[in-house]
C-alpha cells in the first residue's frame, strides 16, 4: 500500500531540481523525479547515487529501487526523510 508523502518542497536551478520529502513511520512512497530532458540524469541522495547510467544504484537507507522512462525516475522509499538531487 503506498501512501502520499508529507512534508514536501520541491526547487529547480538550471539543470538540476531538489525535491525533499518525508515519508510517515510505517508508510511507503513513490517519488516520482523529472529528468529535465537530460538523457543520462544522475539521481543523488545525501547518502549517495540512487540512478546513475540508466540503473539504479542501491546502498542509500530506506530506498527500496527506481526505474525511469523517457521523462522520469520513479524511487520506491519505506518511511524516512529524503533529499533528492536531479542533475
Amino acid at each position: 500500500l503506498a501512501v502520499s508523502a508529507s512534508g514536501c518542497n520541491a526547487a529547480a536551478k538550471p539543470a538540476v531540481f531538489t525535491y525533499d520529502v518525508t515519508v510517515p513511520v510505517g508508510s511507503v512512497a513513490e517519488v516520482h523525479l523529472p529528468m529535465m530532458g537530460l538523457k543520462d540524469a544522475m539521481v543523488t541522495e545525501k547518502e549517495g547515487p540512487v540512478w546513475s547510467g540508466g540503473a539504479y544504484k542501491s546502498g542509500v537507507s530506506g530506498v527500496k529501487g527506481a526505474t525511469a522512462d523517457a521523462s522520469e525516475v520513479v524511487v520506491s522509499v519505506g518511511s524516512g526523510h529524503f533529499g533528492f538531487i536531479v542533475s
